[in-house]
């Protein structure tokens, strides 16, 4: 079974222009390093990243993330879109093409932003939930636990919904981990959710983040343990 790993990099948002500027791109390529160091130190590195770029950004850069993947010798493959609103149908064709041309008959697909870090066993453990799975259709693992981390400390906090670090295992080409909201994912008609005990992964707290909010209690947990 196909594993792909999905990331939005700089796509047009409505009303932002800072999608292709230079140094808002060195400036993300900085936090997105740990990102990528977190992707190669995976327990199980059978996967796929899928990264989403705009068309337009230059090549030089581009370049910097191909070292930068090469580096720890991930699999990986560019997927060209200007738009948020176009992300489903450049994926879904991408999909739909992909069962088309192998054997495969479900796929998974994960999703990690670019500013934050999977556990090292979260791969791992998103393959095993999925083949212990006896259901056949479609199966969403979900990871409650995640760790909030600032330049202070780091707070552990249990999400009540589906969160930012949940995978997806169709038999549907348009059926992925970005068809839909990360919060209402539970809602797609016919899914089964298994939810995981364990960390999932890292939310860098920071002034560029959507999420710019620290959340939980300080945890005791050795993140080197599980952070690499």
């Amino acid at each position: 079974m196909k594993h792909f790993v999905l990331s939005r990099f700089n796509l047009k948002i409505h009303g932002k222009t800072s999608y292709l500027k230079r140094d808002w791109l060195e400036e993300r390529l900085v936090m997105y390093k740990d990102t990528v160091r977190s992707l190669g130190n995976q327990t199980n590195r059978n996967f796929k990243i899928l990264l989403l770029v705009h068309p337009d950004t230059p090549e030089d850069f581009l370049d910097k993330v191909r070292t930068l993947y090469n580096k720890y010798k991930l699999n990986f493959q560019f997927l060209y879109v200007d738009t948020y609103k176009n992300e489903y149908n450049a994926l879904n064709k991408y999909f739909t093409k992909m069962f088309k041309e192998s054997k495969h008959k479900r796929i998974i697909t994960s999703r990690i932003d670019t500013d934050d870090m999977y556990s090292i066993y979260y791969i791992e453990k998103v393959k095993e939930a999925v083949n212990k799975e006896k259901h056949t259709g479609m199966v969403c693992v979900d990871f409650k636990k995640i760790i909030y981390s600032n330049s202070k400390k780091n707070n552990l906090y249990r999400y009540p919904h589906n969160t930012m670090f949940l995978s997806i295992c169709s038999p549907i080409p348009s059926i992925h981990c970005f068809s839909q909201m990360h919060t209402q994912v539970s809602k797609i008609r016919n899914i089964k959710v298994i939810n995981s005990n364990e960390i999932g992964g890292m939310i860098k707290v920071h002034g560029k983040n959507v999420s710019n909010k620290m959340r939980g209690n300080t945890t005791e947990i050795v993140l080197s343990s599980i952070f690499k």
